[in-house]
């Protein structure tokens, strides 16, 4: 079994392709099925399906009970918090190394408040 991917719903489908864009991910298949927009985001192995429904009139707010974290394995932590941060996301959580491990980590939210973390080390 393998995970093919995760669907997230956005209020702004062009500012959300940009902001996983500017974290290296490329947009791959999209469609439009009963009125809802997809495009998948993606780096080769998995991806991230972004939904939007432009006739929806209430606010994307991600529930964290449901969904707490999307996690991805990235290079250059530092770096990609930056890129994150310039394309609209917020820290939610700063770079913090755990020397056990010999690894970091940082959580930060995007354009939509879903809650991302990266780990470098892994």
């Amino acid at each position: 079994m393998r995970l093919v991917h995760a669907a997230l719903w956005v209020s702004d489908l062009d500012r959300s392709l940009a902001f996983y864009e500017a974290l290296g991910m490329e947009a791959g298949l999209s469609d439009t099925m009963d009125g809802v927009e997809k495009v998948y985001v993606g780096d080769g192995e998995g991806s991230l399906q972004l939904k939007h429904d432009p006739d929806c009139e209430r606010e994307i707010a991600p529930d964290r009970t449901a969904v707490d974290h999307v996690s991805f394995s990235v290079e250059d932590l530092d770096a990609t918090v930056d890129a994150a941060v310039e394309a609209g996301g917020s820290i939610v959580s700063a770079p913090t190394h755990v020397a056990e491990a010999d690894s970091a980590f940082a959580f930060v939210a995007d354009p939509d408040g879903h809650t991302l973390e990266f780990i470098e080390g892994l």
